[in-house]
C-alpha cells in the first residue's frame, strides 16, 4: 500500500530467506520480479507460497536505483 502513489511505475518486488544454521547473513534470493504499474494506483496485490519455515524478507525497490529499497517487511513462516 502506497497512500500517496508510486512515485515511478517499474518497481521490483524482491523475497529473500535466511539461513537458520549461520552465524551471520545467510541469506538467499527466494522470488524476483519486476512489475509495472500506473503510479495513479495506490495498492499492489499478488501472492506468493512459501513452503519452508524460516524468517524472510519483502523488499520492494524502484528499477531506477535497486540499491535502496522504498518498501521492506520482515516475517516468519513456521
Amino acid at each position: 500500500y502506497a497512500p500517496d502513489g508510486f512515485k515511478k511505475p517499474g518497481v521490483r518486488l524482491q523475497i529473500s530467506k535466511q539461513a537458520d544454521n549461520v552465524s551471520n547473513w545467510g541469506f538467499s534470493i527466494i522470488s524476483s520480479r519486476d512489475i509495472y504499474l500506473n503510479t495513479s494506483e495506490k495498492v499492489y496485490r499478488s501472492h506468493i507460497y512459501l513452503r519452508d519455515g524460516g524468517h524472510y524478507i519483502l523488499q520492494f525497490f524502484y528499477l531506477d536505483n535497486k540499491d535502496y529499497p522504498f518498501a521492506h517487511r520482515e516475517f516468519r513462516v513456521k
